[in-house]
Formats: C-alpha cells, sequence, structure tokens
C-alpha cells in the first residue's frame, strides 16, 4: 500500500512540474511594408511573403508579433498560414488604415482571451502624432491563455517612431505605464521594433523599470551573432539590435535567438533578379543572389512559465 501511495505521489508531483514547466514560443517581425522599388532588387512582397510564412511554421511559433505590414500584406499571410489566425491594428486612425501592429497566434495553443490597442502619446486613446514622432505610432496587445498549462500572459506589440528621439522616450516610459495598468500581475511580453540600441535612455526606461528584462539577457542559451536589422545588405553587419523583446519577471527565458535565415532568388544573364519560381527555371549553380526574407530578422524566444 506504501509504494502504491508513492507511485501516486510522484505521479501527481510529475504532473505538476510538467503544467508548471510549460513553455511558450514567442516572436516579434518586422516584415517591411511594400516598397515598390525592393522588387527591382528581388526584394518584393511576392517574392518574400511565402519565405516568411514558411519561416513562421518551421519555427512553429505560439505568438508572433509584426510591424510594418498593411492589411494587404496581413490577409495574404492569413492565407498561408492555416494554422494561424491574427489581429491588430493600423496606426492612422486604430482601425486598419496604414502600417498595423499585428499579432498571430497558433489556435491550437493559445485561446485569446482580450484584445485593444493605444497610441503612443499623451493621448492614448486618440489617434495622432505625439512628442517629435514623424508619424502616428500605437501599441497592440493581447491577452491569451495557453491552452495546455491554462495560465494567462499578455503581449504587447509595438512599434516606436524612426525620428523622434524624445517620442522614443517618452513611448518606453507609456509602456511601463501601460503593462502596469493593463497587464497587472500576469505575465507579459513587449516586442517590437523600438528604434533604438542596447544602453541608449528609450531602452534603459524599460530594461530598468523594475518590471521587464530584455529576454537577450535573460537567456540561458542565446544565439545573436549579428543586429536586427540588416537593410536587405547581405554583407550588412550590426551589433546592436534595433528591435527589442522584454519580458516580465515571471518569465524565464530558456532560450533566445536572432534569427538569420535567407534564401536564394535566380538572376539572369544580367544579373538581375528573375521574379518567378526557380524551381521551373533552368539555371547555372552559381546563377542565384542571396536574399533577407525582410529588411529585419526576426527575433525569437522560448519563455516558461
Amino acid at each position: 500500500m506504501k509504494k502504491i501511495v508513492l507511485f501516486l505521489l510522484a505521479l501527481s508531483m510529475g504532473s505538476i512540474y510538467c503544467v508548471s514547466a510549460q513553455t511558450v514560443n514567442v516572436a516579434t517581425y518586422n516584415i517591411r511594408y511594400i516598397n515598390k522599388p525592393d522588387s527591382l532588387q528581388g526584394d518584393g512582397w511576392a517574392q518574400r511573403c511565402p519565405v516568411i510564412c514558411n519561416l513562421i511554421k518551421y519555427q512553429d511559433f505560439d505568438v508572433l508579433g509584426t510591424n510594418e505590414g498593411y492589411l494587404n500584406q496581413l490577409e495574404d499571410m492569413q492565407k498561408l498560414l492555416t494554422e494561424y489566425t491574427y489581429f491588430g491594428f493600423g496606426r492612422n486612425d486604430g482601425i486598419h488604415k496604414g502600417e498595423h501592429c499585428a499579432i498571430f497566434y497558433k489556435k491550437k495553443s493559445v485561446k485569446l482571451v482580450e484584445d485593444g490597442h493605444f497610441f503612443l502619446s499623451e493621448t492614448p486613446d486618440k489617434p495622432g502624432k505625439a512628442w517629435d514622432a514623424k508619424n502616428p505610432r500605437l501599441c497592440t496587445w493581447g491577452k491569451f491563455k495557453d491552452i495546455k498549462s491554462g495560465k494567462m500572459f499578455y503581449y504587447f506589440c509595438v512599434h516606436f517612431d524612426h525620428k523622434g528621439q524624445i517620442a522614443r522616450v517618452e513611448s518606453s516610459k507609456l509602456m511601463v505605464k501601460m503593462v502596469k495598468e493593463i497587464a497587472g500581475k500576469y505575465p507579459a511580453i513587449v516586442a517590437g521594433d523600438l528604434n533604438f540600441r542596447q544602453g541608449s535612455e528609450g531602452y534603459l526606461a524599460l530594461a530598468n523599470s523594475g518590471i521587464l528584462k530584455d529576454a537577450s539577457d535573460a537567456a540561458e542559451i542565446r544565439f545573436a551573432q549579428t543586429g536586427s536589422f540588416n537593410g536587405f545588405k547581405t554583407n550588412y553587419h550590426a551589433g546592436a539590435r534595433i528591435d527589442h523583446m522584454m519580458v516580465s519577471n515571471s518569465w524565464k527565458v530558456k532560450r533566445f535567438a536572432i534569427l538569420t535565415y535567407a534564401y536564394w532568388v535566380p538572376v539572369d544573364a544580367e544579373g538581375k533578379a528573375v521574379l518567378a519560381d526557380s524551381l521551373k527555371l533552368k539555371v547555372k549553380e552559381d546563377s542565384y543572389q542571396v536574399h533577407f526574407p525582410s529588411d529585419h530578422f526576426p527575433l525569437a524566444a522560448q519563455l516558461e512559465f
């Protein structure tokens, strides 16, 4: 009888551990807006979209925040990402005008419980520019339930202004305030293209807030041999990140990576990219160009409750 009791106790403890050690795979990715000149270099959206979606499926992200995507880009991705769904808001009006901060999530892994957005300004509930920002900026957030463990967490997907230095610092302060108000004591993730480097005033306002930590610094296993911006240049190297992932102290960061995936596009006799399915073309082995799916690299992390 004693052996049976000990066995059942061990089994129950094991079950508790499995639940408590539940992990969530999250990422942030600036997918690059549709810019017509990109197509001339082989970096058009039609070329990049399938690669981006295959990357997402291969990495098997549970939740992925995206920056810069227009509505038609998000719809294109949704057609290819059948296991996912998304929500997001356009920065110009808080609906669908302009670039979006959109969140994709895997339907079998997490359930969306609540969502919302706010603008990075002195009046977060109203569309518009603020401080010295060049463009309106917003944050999309979602409250998720992890289906396996039943635990709740928040993901804040945000894109800071690329010109306004004051705007970036004030946006960091606002993010800390809003995470406290919206997420409360629930685990939280703040991720996106923040347009500042480690050590900057805006970065420190987040990393030293007392409620958030840099997932890159906190990771047990870290793969990040470059910065997060590449400019579509395969010979470009930046040591600093302008995309960041901050997580609340209740998360244990198991792994963190900057994913430097590339793909190859065939070129014609003049060295220009051929915008077609490379598998249908007969080209020499060296008649290819190396390309990146976006001018940013995605940041990925495995987080443990």
